[in-house]
């Protein structure tokens, strides 16, 4: 791995955020048999941290204004999380927290979900999952 990295899934609300990262959640788990999970909080939302080969990644799907969106990313930094992943609105508290990663030696990869009034959001919700496990992979091979 070359570096800390953050990954904020960006939008406005009611996107389909939150679901993007429980599906990455859920990817992540089936493709690593080997990863180890602690569970924080599954209120319907989700805290996780996953260790895949020695990596932590610190998950949070809340990302709405005065959520724990805050207080989870702290919680990552603090437990030496390798990769955070959150959900994150496009301005304002969510998106300062986000930013404050970098002062911690994050970088920072911006990303959103595919959505269209056309087509199911949850079909394009796990196609945006699967390319963002794209993207972790590649962290943990080195690549990115």
């Amino acid at each position: 791995m070359k570096q800390k990295t953050t990954i904020a899934i960006r939008g406005i609300g009611g996107q389909g955020k939150s679901e993007t990262i429980k599906l990455l959640r859920d990817i992540l788990k089936m493709q690593f048999s080997n990863h180890i999970e602690n569970l924080i909080l599954d209120d319907g939302d989700v805290k996780s941290i996953l260790e895949i080969n020695n990596i932590k990644i610190g998950i949070e799907s809340q990302g709405d204004p005065k959520s724990r969106q805050g207080q989870s990313i702290i919680d990552f930094i603090n437990d030496n999380c390798d990769i955070i992943i959150c959900a994150c609105r496009t301005s304002g508290e969510t998106e300062i927290n986000v930013l404050n990663t970098n002062n911690n030696g994050y970088r920072i990869i911006w990303a959103t979900n595919y959505r269209s009034k056309q087509i199911s959001n949850t079909q394009l919700n796990h196609i945006s999952a699967n390319h963002l496990f794209e993207i972790v992979r590649d962290i943990l091979n080195g690549i990115l």
